[in-house]
């Protein structure tokens, strides 16, 4: 799957691996990405979910890590948008963004998020 972002101006497309309804947004504004984790099912299981969202991100700056989680109860026909990071970045920047979503049987959905910024 790709996903369109706007990138100082220019339309660039980002490769973005999706498994089902979780699915990872991801905006640039000057040196900031702006990435959203989202569930988004028509028919979400009647259960407690849990999330966990993971941003890493290497450069000439160092390599930084940021893990998220938590439960959350999914309404049907509308997305969740179960977290948002703000991650400063520059030309040359490797960003790994991995969200999973499990519930009472293990893993339902999961979405990952991997390039280097220009």
């Amino acid at each position: 799957m790709l996903r369109t972002f706007l990138a100082a101006g220019v339309l660039a497309l980002v490769p973005v691996l999706s498994d089902g309804p979780a699915r990872i947004d991801v905006e640039r504004a000057d040196d900031v990405l702006l990435i959203r984790g989202i569930f988004d099912d028509a028919a979400p299981p009647a259960a407690e979910l849990t999330y966990q969202l993971e941003v890493s991100k290497r450069g000439s700056s160092g390599t930084s890590t940021s893990r998220q989680g938590g439960a959350f109860t999914p309404a049907a026909g509308s997305a969740d948008t179960l977290s948002t990071v703000r991650l400063g970045v520059q030309p040359g920047d490797t960003v790994r963004v991995d969200l999973r979503v499990s519930g009472p049987s293990g893993v339902l959905a999961e979405a990952a998020f991997d390039d280097v910024v220009r």
